[in-house]
């Protein structure tokens, strides 16, 4: 939880050096270091709202599929993606929309309640009782 509230706090940050209210991200203070890459400020304005909701779903308790949180640490960390470089492809708003789908879907079940026979692997057969143990 505190590595998602960390990312939560740079999404703060990043609202706050372009002048975007980091409203609806419960989270600390924004104070502190600025962002030590130079921002594209009229995108991250443009996706403020998505990417304060982000903030957001990272922030809240409970459990995340950990997918949307690495999609997330990526796109903050990325120094060649597309809230700091100007010749990245990538759309930051698709970005942050596909960070927002993997985050908020539903955690898989655990498969292994669900096995009716044993699953084959190479050299090795799985039981129920053996697939529990991994």
């Amino acid at each position: 939880m505190r590595f998602r509230r960390d990312l939560a706090t740079s999404v703060q940050r990043i609202l706050a050096a372009t002048g975007e209210p980091p409203a609806g991200i419960p989270s600390r203070t924004v104070t502190g270091h600025p962002p030590r890459l130079p921002l594209r400020r009229a995108p991250i304005r443009q996706a403020a709202g998505p990417l304060a909701q982000l903030g957001g779903f990272l922030a809240a308790p409970g459990p995340v599929p950990v997918q949307g949180v690495a999609m997330i640490s990526q796109l903050l960390a990325d120094g060649t993606g597309p809230l700091y470089h100007e010749a990245c492809t990538k759309v930051l708003a698709d970005t942050i929309e596909n960070a927002t789908r993997a985050l908020t879907r539903q955690p898989p079940e655990h498969r292994a309640e669900t096995l009716s026979r044993p699953a084959k692997l190479p050299g090795r057969i799985l039981c129920r009782a053996n697939v529990r143990k991994l």
